[in-house]
C-alpha cells in the first residue's frame, strides 16, 4: 500500500523469480463480513456515445483510472480503464478484445466508448465481499450495481486497504509522496485530526492517503477505514499543504454528519425499545 503500486516484484537471492499483484493478495486474506457498500467509491460514469478525449479528461479532473460505461437509460454496459486507453493508443493497428483499429484518417481521440470499452462485471449492492471476492480472479474491478444502475465501483486496492493489519506506530500509511519532509508533515497533520475524531468514530482502524502530482498540480486521497465504513475525501491544490487543509476540512465534515446521523439513529433505537416496553 505505502508504494502505491498495484504490483511488486518477487526477488530471490537477488533473482526475479515473478510478481504478485494486488489481486493475488485479496483472494488469500480473512474478510470480515464487511457489504460492498461498505467500502465502494461513489462512481464517475462516461456515456457510451461520448469519445475518448472527453473520458481522460473525466479521469483527469476526478483523479481516477477507470469508468463505468452507461447507455442512455443509465444502465451499466461496460468499463473503460486508463490502462485500455493506453493500450489503444500505443497499439493504434492491433486489434484484440482490449484495442480498438483505428482509422488512418480519425483521431484517437474521436473514438467512441462503446467501441473500445470492455465487458463490466457487476454485482448486486449490498453484496457481502467475502462471496464475492473470487470474482477478481478475471477481473481488475467490480461494478456494484442497483437495478442494474451503476451506485459503486471498487477494486483489489479498496479490499486491501481495509484488511491492513494494525500498526503498533501509527495507523496511518502514506504512498506515492516525492518529498519527505511533506510526507511526514502530512502524516502529522492527520494524526492530531484522527485523535480529535476518535470521539465521533467508532473504531477507527487506518488511514491511506495518497500522492499524486500531475505537471504542477498536486492531488492527495484518503481514505479513512473504520470498523463499519469507508470515508472518502480528495483535494487538488498547486501547494500540497493546501490540497491536505482541503481534504481535512471535507473529512471534518462527513465525519460530523456520520456523527449526528448515528446519535438520531442510536436515540431513535431507545425509543422503539422503550415503547416496546410500555
Amino acid at each position: 500500500i505505502n508504494t502505491g503500486k498495484t504490483g511488486l516484484p518477487v526477488v530471490d537471492n537477488k533473482k526475479f523469480v515473478g510478481l504478485v499483484i494486488d489481486k493475488d493478495l485479496v483472494l488469500n486474506i480473512e474478510l470480515r463480513n464487511l457489504k460492498v457498500n461498505d467500502i465502494m467509491s461513489n462512481p464517475m460514469v462516461i456515456e457510451e456515445n461520448s469519445d475518448l478525449d472527453n473520458a481522460l479528461n473525466v479521469m483527469r479532473k476526478n483523479n481516477i483510472s477507470r469508468l463505468p460505461v452507461i447507455n442512455k437509460k443509465h444502465l451499466t454496459v461496460g468499463v473503460i480503464s486508463l490502462l485500455d486507453i493506453l493500450k489503444i493508443l500505443s497499439t493504434p493497428n492491433e486489434k484484440d478484445s482490449h484495442t480498438y483499429r483505428l482509422n488512418e484518417k480519425s483521431k484517437p481521440g474521436s473514438v467512441l466508448i462503446k467501441d473500445i470499452m470492455r465487458n463490466a462485471l457487476t454485482v448486486e449492492s449490498g453484496s457481502i465481499i467475502k462471496k464475492i471476492i473470487d470474482n477478481f480472479k478475471d477481473n481488475d474491478e467490480l461494478i456494484i450495481a442497483s437495478n442494474d444502475k451503476p451506485v459503486g465501483i471498487i477494486t483489489a486496492k479498496d479490499i486491501l486497504e481495509v484488511s491492513l493489519p494494525k500498526k503498533t506506530d501509527s495507523i496511518i500509511y502514506t504512498a506515492n509522496f516525492d518529498d519527505e519532509s511533506i510526507r511526514n508533515e502530512i502524516a502529522q497533520k492527520m494524526e492530531k485530526f484522527i485523535k480529535k475524531a476518535e470521539g465521533k468514530l467508532d473504531d477507527i482502524q487506518s488511514v491511506v492517503i495518497y500522492f499524486e502530482k500531475h505537471k504542477k498540480l498536486c492531488s492527495i486521497r484518503t481514505r479513512v477505514i473504520t470498523k463499519n465504513q469507508v470515508i472518502h475525501t480528495h483535494a487538488d491544490d498547486y501547494d500540497p499543504l493546501k490540497a491536505f487543509k482541503t481534504v481535512l476540512e471535507k473529512l471534518e465534515r462527513q465525519i460530523t454528519e456520520l456523527h449526528s446521523k448515528n446519535v438520531e439513529n442510536k436515540l431513535k433505537t431507545k425509543k422503539i425499545s422503550a415503547d416496546e416496553e410500555i
